[in-house]
């Protein structure tokens, strides 16, 4: 069904967080003033009011379009019930926007994780009234958004390691090194929120929790790719591709999970990779360890 909704992105720029602050505003006020009898509807209506302000995305979603909720095609039935159509197209453009522009919230994690939320509320539900203003190219942003936004929770919440296995197995071909300045300052803006190092696969109580084996082999394409000239056993101090400048400290970042991974046993003692041996001749896992001894 078409809904004819459409997708509007601004500028990531402090007028456009300011002007997406302000709509957002504007469409709480009205929210709020709705005339609604019904004590359940009139509820719904003061979350969505209280969602628009916080600029949460994923609240704003799942009171207009279900997402998460236990009373999805409810809150659906209700957003069509109350809001109009223009009013619909705007909630959508705030969270959309609020979810890729992140740090303009604080506390809770769904600000650090919009690109997930945008491609698991709207992308990958058909359900969602908001569907099909999806294009491929935007859905491929998202994944490369949603890779690096989950990495810093490896190994410390069990739901990135399923999102993150679903981009490197399921949509490998999306990630691309253009995407890599942006990809950085996602990480490094999640690090400070999450653990300072994440992990490919560990043990919990002797279990091995992870990512596959396929996926890690896909994690080490991927950073080959960045760093695709790399000859000797150094990891450089600037790794020069397709005009990007890394440093090695935010190259350490990527390639540390994956040499603890090549080196990585359970707890019956076997090692995490089976290939593991012949992964450990890797240059980037041989430098990686070199720099660690140094």
């Amino acid at each position: 069904m078409s809904w004819g909704f459409q997708l509007e992105l601004l500028l990531h720029s402090s007028d456009s967080i300011a002007s997406l602050e302000a709509r957002a505003q504007t469409l709480a006020k009205r929210v709020a003033a709705l005339k609604i009898r019904d004590t359940e509807h009139k509820k719904w209506a003061g979350v969505l009011a209280l969602d628009l302000e916080a600029l949460k995305s994923w609240g704003i979603l799942g009171e207009i379009d279900g997402y998460h909720s236990p009373d999805g095609e409810e809150n659906q039935r209700l957003a069509g019930e109350y809001l109009s159509p223009e009013e619909l197209q705007e909630a959508y453009t705030i969270a959309v926007n609020a979810a890729l522009f992140g740090a303009v919230g604080a506390g809770a994690s769904g600000f650090q994780k919009g690109h997930s939320i945008l491609f698991e509320a709207v992308a990958h539900r058909p359900k969602s009234r908001f569907y099909e203003t999806i294009p491929p190219e935007f859905q491929r942003g998202l994944n490369n958004g949603r890779f690096w936004e989950q990495l810093p929770d490896l190994g410390n919440s069990g739901s990135a390691y399923p999102e993150v296995e679903d981009v490197l197995v399921q949509y490998f071909n999306d990630l691309d090194v253009t995407f890599v300045p942006a990809g950085l300052k996602i990480l490094q803006r999640n690090r400070e929120k999450f653990v300072p190092d994440f992990h490919l696969c560990s043990t919990i109580q002797g279990v091995k929790v992870g990512l596959s084996e396929r996926a890690i082999r896909q994690y080490a394409r991927f950073i080959h790719s960045i760093n695709s000239d790399f000859m000797g056993p150094e990891i450089p101090q600037f790794i020069r591709m397709h005009g990007l400048q890394i440093t090695q400290e935010q190259f350490g970042w990527l390639v540390k999970p994956y040499a603890e991974a090549v080196f990585g046993k359970d707890g019956d003692g076997n090692h995490f990779l089976e290939d593991w041996d012949m992964r450990a001749k890797d240059p980037l896992v041989q430098g990686y360890s070199k720099v660690a001894r140094d």
